[in-house]
């Protein structure tokens, strides 16, 4: 995907679990940034624009639900804003447990299909 990177985690073992926390997930996905602009600060079409948003989704497999965040490098992560549009468009059903637009959680059957719209958003 040439709008954002992605990482996709299910809970199908214990040390994932960690991952049912935002914060976690954001953590992991501010890491991942930090290391795609690391690898692409030399290359002149990434230095100009940054590094790509990331987007980190972890499957609950148990409660059939995923939990999505999304970082950027932008001031205001305008992702929250995306994932609103996105889900509405699709008529996803999505709950907002925090203060943070950019945290959503949805059916997990609805996973591969939003980020397939978020793709050509």
């Amino acid at each position: 995907m040439d709008r954002f990177s992605l990482v996709s985690l299910k809970n199908d073992t214990d040390d994932r679990k960690i991952f049912q926390h935002p914060a976690t997930l954001i953590r992991l996905a501010n890491l991942l940034m930090g290391v795609q602009w690391e690898k692409d600060k030399h290359r002149k079409q990434r230095k100009e624009r940054g590094p790509l948003p990331v987007i980190a989704s972890w499957m609950d497999m148990e409660r059939e639900v995923s939990l999505v965040v999304g970082v950027n490098l932008e001031s205001k992560n305008n992702l929250g804003n995306r994932f609103n549009e996105v889900a509405e468009r699709l008529k996803i059903e999505v709950n907002h447990d925090s203060f943070m637009a950019n945290i959503i959680m949805m059916k997990k059957e609805s996973l591969g299909e939003f980020l397939r719209e978020m793709g050509q958003v």
